[in-house]
């Protein structure tokens, strides 16, 4: 069984509009939701063997602090460019390359993407993915290659709003 839960990045500020679109930081809300999931994700025990992020800031900073929150040690989260703008071929592929030995793994991202792919997978279809929301599916396979559309379930979701 392999578990791979999407988090979509925490809300992000646009009060400076000199910054990319890859730049832009957590707004105070975004930083006080991401708190709120990853401590609810520690309650509940959903902790993973490996932390993959986005290199936008908004997201690495996302996947920062719900390590913190899991006792996730920061240097061995892995950041990478695929995630930011990537499609869904590059997202199946990016998943379908991971390393067995990882049985649960998170990825930090973005929409739409972070809402199609679960979409994709799981049964249980949303219309959107809300910043700082976790899908979780759950694969009936022992190699992440065999990931399917026939071998995924969702097994988790959650949103701040659930949560105040």
């Amino acid at each position: 069984m392999k578990k791979l839960t999407l988090i979509r990045h925490g809300k992000s500020s646009w009060d400076d509009p000199s910054l990319s679109d890859w730049e832009r930081p957590l707004k105070n809300r975004g930083k006080k939701d991401v708190l709120l999931i990853g401590y609810k994700l520690k309650e509940e025990k959903i902790i993973p063997d490996k932390i993959i992020s986005s290199s936008a800031k908004r997201a690495y900073d996302s996947a920062k602090r719900i390590a913190e929150c899991l006792k996730y040690p920061e240097s061995k989260i892995a950041i990478t460019d695929d995630i930011y703008l990537a499609g869904i071929p590059q997202l199946v592929q990016l998943i379908q390359n991971l390393k067995d030995k990882w049985k649960h793994v998170f990825l930090f991202g973005h929409n739409p993407y972070f809402t199609e792919l679960p979409n994709l997978y799981g049964k249980n279809k949303i219309l959107n993915l809300p910043t700082t929301g976790v899908y979780q599916i759950s694969f009936k396979c022992d190699k992440w290659a065999d990931i399917s559309l026939d071998n995924g379930e969702n097994t988790y979701f959650l949103t701040p709003k659930q949560l105040k």
